[in-house]
């Protein structure tokens, strides 16, 4: 079976290429769960996520920083809101996040990442 190209496929396989060899064709994870997921972050006491996985991908690490800056955003908000200090709702968190993170993912305890 013979493949042609026609000017058609050229723009298709190129955009298949450009997925493949960029930051998005990499096993993009857009969510705290998918991170946990691939083994590259896991749960800390302190209520934010944590890099695994030191040789994870710039994208990666970009995106563990976003899903923090978020966490400490709700969390300063649920502080102002209860009349508390920000440090008390993430440890707070940070409990119920590694008690409900599935067998099998990380979490941080001792200062050591370990699977929970």
């Amino acid at each position: 079976m013979t493949y042609l190209l026609t000017r058609r496929s050229i723009p298709a396989i190129l955009l298949g290429a450009l997925l493949v060899l960029s930051p998005w064709g990499e096993a993009r994870a857009d969510t705290a769960e998918q991170l946990k997921q691939a083994g590259v972050a896991g749960e800390r006491p302190d209520g934010y996520l944590g890099l695994v996985d030191n040789n994870a991908s710039t994208a990666v690490k970009k995106n563990i920083e976003d899903i923090n800056r978020k966490r400490r955003q709700k969390y300063q908000s649920l502080a102002d809101k209860n009349g508390t200090q920000r440090a008390v709702i993430e440890k707070l968190s940070g409990t119920k996040l590694i008690d409900r993170t599935p067998k099998g993912q990380y979490v941080m305890s001792g200062g050591k990442w370990v699977r929970k």
